[in-house]
């Protein structure tokens, strides 16, 4: 649980794992249903700060970190602290946590939502409706981001416009990852 969410999440009595399991919401699309198990994601708003709470069941990954299997969420949580111990710009996570409940796999993550961003793929799509300015802008700021990921020596296994997140700001766009 990270510390600058858990007052937050604690106020709304999801400060735990099964807390968050249990609560009742929405699914923003389809469930994963594969590996074995299912993934799922989820909308959380909470006093104007939104998340996105992922959930999955039996859905493990194999690699030579965990031959037997592990939550892909492992995986991308490890991702997330790893770049943010680099500096790399990404996504936050808020919560993750894993169980085996009577031998079924449980696993969830929990991310802060990147309101107030666009996916590059959303800004490519209307690309000849912004300025050469912003054109100019967004590449330099990708182009930042890919150059201080690969400078400490990390690669983006799905470095695609729909996992690269940009922003305005007063001078240009600030970039960042997600999918890790």
């Amino acid at each position: 649980l990270a510390a600058e969410d858990r007052a937050l999440l604690e106020r709304h009595g999801l400060g735990t794992f099964d807390a968050l399991w249990a609560k009742q919401l929405e699914a923003v699309d389809e469930p994963n249903t594969a590996r074995g198990g299912w993934s799922s994601v989820f909308r959380l708003d909470l006093e104007g700060q939104g998340y996105y709470l992922k959930r999955q069941s039996n859905y493990l990954t194999r690699t030579l970190h965990a031959p037997f299997g592990e939550p892909s969420f492992a995986r991308e949580f490890r991702n997330i602290s790893r770049y943010r111990k680099l500096g790399i710009p990404a996504l936050q996570a808020a919560f993750f946590g894993e169980r085996k409940v009577d031998g079924e796999v449980r696993a969830i993550l929990l991310t802060r939502a990147l309101d107030g961003w666009s996916d590059l793929e959303s800004l490519l799509q209307r690309w000849a409706q912004l300025s050469a300015a912003q054109h100019s802008a967004i590449l330099k700021a990708c182009g930042l981001l890919a150059r201080h990921l690969h400078g400490v020596r990390q690669v983006h296994g799905c470095f695609y416009p729909k996992h690269i997140f940009l922003r305005a700001t007063g001078d240009g766009y600030q970039a960042q990852l997600i999918d890790l």
